[in-house]
């Protein structure tokens, strides 16, 4: 696979998200930590350090994609007590948590399972979608029809989040499988990014024939000169050929 990443603290003190990519096993994560005491960098931090050493520990090498939910689970569930021991020890890290997005690619199928509002989009046949649902208050009220989209964006409520990874004992997981084809792109973010771009502006800049590199670049560049706040993480992945042969 083709990649790249990138990831800016923004106009925070400190960045409190992170992101992993494991080239052999075709897999990616982004993260992003909440909490006082810059405790969310710890989350985050924490959280893709877990999934590495979960990995080595657990090889996916011989699994094939067929039982990639039941190790995102067990995985995440791991990495949860985890960050959840390490909030319980310090009291600087009490209450800290973290969002979590992972993707996997396995032949033609790309396995992404989350916890928070960190993003999978999905560009495919043209359009680029959103793979995975934000756990958040006010897309629970979108849900419901309570409010529209637009109102969510301006909600007071607009940046708490229902679930994440460390902020209870029983995590809750939602899982997606999609069908992939040469030349789709994945795209993994935190909120940085998309609470400041519209998925227009940011499926242009994933099609509009830049590197990878150009393009995480670019996407971050952009957010920060619309007004992002937050700090902006990103991997963009493109399917090659070779991947869903192999």
């Amino acid at each position: 696979m083709h990649y790249a990443a990138r990831t800016e603290r923004g106009r925070r003190e400190n960045n409190e998200d992170a992101y992993l990519i494991l080239d052999q096993q075709k897999l990616f994560a982004v993260a992003d930590g909440v909490g006082g005491n810059r405790s969310g960098e710890i989350a985050s931090s924490t959280a893709v350090k877990e999934i590495r050493k979960y990995v080595e520990e657990h090889p996916l090498d011989d699994r094939s994609g067929a039982d990639t939910e039941e190790y995102f689970d067990e995985m995440i569930r791991t990495v949860n007590d985890v960050v959840i021991r390490k909030a319980e020890s310090s009291d600087r890290c009490r209450g800290m948590a973290t969002t979590l997005v992972i993707a996997r690619l396995t032949g033609n199928t790309l396995h992404i399972a989350n916890v928070g509002d960190s993003r999978a989009y999905l560009y495919h046949d043209g359009s680029l979608e959103q793979i995975t649902v934000d756990h958040t208050y006010v897309n629970t009220l979108v849900m419901a029809g309570v409010i529209t989209e637009e109102e969510a964006k301006v909600h007071e409520n607009k940046n708490m989040i229902t679930r994440a990874v460390g902020a209870d004992h029983d995590v809750d997981v939602d899982y997606f499988r999609e069908t992939v084809v040469p030349g789709d792109v994945l795209l993994l973010c935190t909120d940085g990014l998309y609470d400041t771009l519209r998925r227009e502006q940011i499926a242009a800049e994933v099609t509009c024939g830049r590197t990878l590199d150009e393009t995480c670049r670019e996407l971050t560049k952009l957010a920060s000169l619309k007004g992002s706040n937050d700090n902006i993480t990103l991997i963009c992945a493109e399917i090659a050929e070779d991947d869903i042969h192999e």
